[in-house]
């Protein structure tokens, strides 16, 4: 045991505090990184919300004027998205283009006509639109955590 002591007593202290400077220098960036994260994840999310405020979630039903708010909404989805990217962690970038894409493409091309097939024959097709788009959204949604 003293012989570590001893070898811990021969390095100069101006390591110690080097190495101390060191870690508080990283739990600094650490901490602000994710402050950062934090501000843009809820401006995303609030854009989002507010955006898309009275569609989703929802247990009834769309009615025939409010299906034009979803390709209004297109351009919003790609600018927030497009603010938010940077602060996305680079493992999951390219999911959230995917997801990005997806969803305003769903949202491009979202009639009424569709969702009352939809409404009419909802044997026949496995998820419906509303479902789809509700999904889509929460996928968007969740990368704000």
């Amino acid at each position: 045991m003293e012989s570590k002591l001893s070898y811990l007593n021969g390095i100069p202290s101006g390591y110690f505090i080097i190495l101390a400077c060191l870690i508080g220098v990283y739990f600094t960036l650490y901490n602000r990184r994710k402050a950062e994260f934090r501000s843009a994840a809820d401006k995303f999310r609030a854009a989002l919300l507010g955006e898309f405020h009275g569609l989703i979630p929802t247990n009834g039903y769309w009615r025939q004027a409010e299906y034009p708010r979803f390709k209004k909404s297109v351009p919003v989805v790609k600018q927030v998205a497009k603010e938010f990217q940077p602060y996305i962690p680079w493992h999951s970038r390219k999911k959230f283009d995917i997801a990005v894409s997806s969803f305003y493409t769903l949202c491009e091309n979202m009639t009424w006509e569709k969702a009352a097939v939809d409404a009419l024959y909802n044997k026949s097709v496995e998820v419906t639109q509303k479902e789809e788009c509700s999904n889509r959204f929460h996928d968007l949604l969740s990368y704000s955590n």
